[in-house]
């Protein structure tokens, strides 16, 4: 693994733990029940940028199913434990390990 990979995983670790702080005090404060009021008509929604997964909490507590989207591979590991240990059963897709095979009929 190079310097730059390194580099990029430090930092993306870093965003994570610094966000729970913010994260959690959205979610006491019950600023992510604002989302949930928008939507709250869709049973499926896309969320981009899921943090710590308490704005996916959020909206899987109140009957959304929710695909959830971040860049950061670390947030997504968060978000993933933060739901599991609520009960919820999760799908983990990474990006990096995502395979596409595409034939061509010739």
């Amino acid at each position: 693994m190079n310097n730059t990979v390194k580099e990029l995983e430090k930092r993306r670790k870093k965003y994570a733990k610094e966000w729970i702080i913010d994260a959690n005090n959205f979610y006491n404060n019950n600023y992510y029940k604002w989302m949930e009021n928008l939507i709250k008509d869709y049973k499926r929604v896309i969320e981009i940028g899921c943090g710590n997964g308490n704005s996916t909490l959020e909206l899987c507590n109140a009957g959304h199913t929710v695909i959830s989207i971040d860049e950061n591979i670390e947030c997504l590991k968060l978000a993933k434990e933060k739901l599991e240990s609520s009960g919820y059963k999760v799908l983990f897709i990474k990006r990096e390990s995502l395979l596409v095979k595409s034939e061509k009929n010739t």
